[in-house]
């Protein structure tokens, strides 16, 4: 009898173990697991290439996985700004990829966060993966800015899968950029903030300038023409305008995209 019930027990068994074990495989088709990146704050050697994920060796294979960080300018990131990143996975001969992302300052901070799209989806704020594998590997994405001035760097690693649906034979790729912050940007208040006042001009010939941050300003006459710029440190900071033509200016911080006119007589 007790032989009897232990085969009935393993008939029912492994079905679900069986089951179980398919739903492990596919579940990476839907994204990775969390703190898969290699980076510095999830591990170095903590990636998808592990035991109950994808067996294997990091980069060890003619492959790659890529970072384009190009939409954010050269002078670096401002805080609160959107920006469009791309993650490339590729290996010749593959055609099933994913990948998961995250980004850290150099404290092992995460920063930013990502917006879903019907391609990749955020998990818990910190990191980005695929949400369906892609056929071509390339996945493109938003990374809004953090309010921060510190130098970040954003961690991947990607899967060129064999497509078998197992964890055996996958091939794992890590690779990592680095981005500064804007100095200015960094420093200026929100957008439509009231960073700036503006006292008189007129009488004295003195342009005088009151920040509570140090800000870079524009100035251009009424009809577009450039005339100056005008960096302000902290409180006051005076400009003469005894050389400038009468009439109406503006002056504009380009980074909080706000201006006000003054006028010279």
């Amino acid at each position: 009898m007790r032989k009897t019930l232990m085969v009935i027990m393993a008939s029912i068994m492994l079905p679900v173990i069986f089951l179980f074990s398919i739903r492990e495989a596919n579940t990476q088709s839907k994204g990775a697991q969390l703190r898969n990146t290699g980076s510095p704050g999830d591990g170095a050697n903590n990636t998808c290439a592990k035991f109950g994920c994808h067996v294997g060796t990091i980069n060890s294979f003619p492959g790659s996985v890529s970072i384009d960080v190009s939409n954010i300018p050269t002078s670096g990131y401002a805080p609160g700004a959107t920006y469009s990143i791309t993650v490339t996975v590729s290996e010749s001969g593959r055609n099933t990829f994913g990948f998961q992302m995250t980004a850290e300052d150099q404290n092992q901070n995460k920063m930013g966060t990502y917006s879903d799209n019907s391609a990749v989806r955020q998990e818990f704020t910190n990191w980005v993966t695929h949400r369906l594998s892609s056929g071509t590997g390339v996945f493109t994405f938003d990374w809004t800015a953090p309010n921060s001035s510190e130098d970040i760097t954003f961690y991947a690693a990607g899967n060129a899968a064999n497509g078998n649906g197992l964890s055996s034979g996958d091939h794992i790729y890590t690779g990592s950029t680095t981005i500064q912050r804007d100095i200015l940007a960094s420093v200026n208040p929100p957008l439509n903030s009231p960073e700036y006042i503006i006292y008189n001009v007129i009488e004295n010939g003195i342009l005088i300038v009151e920040v509570q941050n140090p800000t870079l300003f524009y100035i251009h006459s009424i009809n577009g023409q450039s005339v100056q710029s005008l960096f302000a440190n902290i409180g006051k900071t005076q400009m003469s305008t005894s050389a400038w033509p009468a009439g109406t200016y503006i002056i504009t911080n380009p980074i909080s995209r706000s201006s006000k006119r003054f006028v010279i007589r």
